[in-house]
């Protein structure tokens, strides 16, 4: 019995040999190294992301301690430059004492220039008590100087020796209060405008 035209044609292996098919696992491995590509492309992208941030974190930390640095270079300087001011202030006061000491020691009419300017500074009085070095005392009354007739009142001037006061220097004692023209005292308030000058130059700063 014969076959059917056309059917054996049909299941015929030489034509299912020549359909293009593809293969499972060439599919596969193809689309995994397409991911693995793919991954590695993603995680090179975020790998250098994070080291960046990294890198500007590890900066902003070195600046920062940077700053901390500058701040206290900057503290000490100032700590410096008030400490030569001070140095300079209290150097300034030893002279001056010193040249004034010395000026006493060798001019016994600093005590005349005391008494006039310590006596400008007092009004009309009845009575007037001017403390003094017992050794001023005696160049005044050597020299015949009436202190009196540096008042401005008609009030009594009386001279008195004066407990821890040093040549050239004097106290006069009113009712209104007293006049120190100590040495000591002078340099004081010297100091303190000299001080405050000082201070108000290092909050300038």
């Amino acid at each position: 019995m014969s076959e059917a035209p056309g059917f054996s044609s049909m299941f015929d292996p030489a034509e299912d040999e020549d359909t293009d098919t593809e293969d499972p696992i060439e599919t596969i491995e193809a689309r995994s190294e397409e991911i693995s590509k793919q991954a590695y492309a993603k995680g090179f992208v975020e790998g250098q992301k994070v080291g960046e941030e990294a890198q500007n974190e590890k900066l902003k930390e070195t600046l920062k301690a940077l700053r901390m640095v500058l701040a206290e270079l900057d503290a000490a300087k100032n700590e410096l430059y008030q400490d030569a001011e001070r140095e300079a202030v209290e150097l300034g006061l030893r002279i001056a004492r010193k040249i004034v000491c010395h000026e006493v020691s060798v001019d016994h009419a600093t005590i005349f220039r005391v008494l006039r300017e310590a006596f400008k500074k007092v009004g009309d009085q009845k009575e007037i008590h001017v403390k003094i070095h017992p050794s001023d005392i005696q160049v005044i009354n050597d020299a015949g100087f009436d202190v009196s007739g540096l008042s401005t009142g008609k009030g009594l001037v009386v001279l008195e020796p004066g407990d821890g006061i040093c040549r050239g220097e004097c106290v006069i004692e009113t009712d209104f209060g007293d006049i120190d023209a100590r040495m000591e005292s002078q340099l004081q308030t010297v100091e303190e405008s000299l001080r405050a000058l000082l201070h108000e130059g290092t909050r300038a700063r």
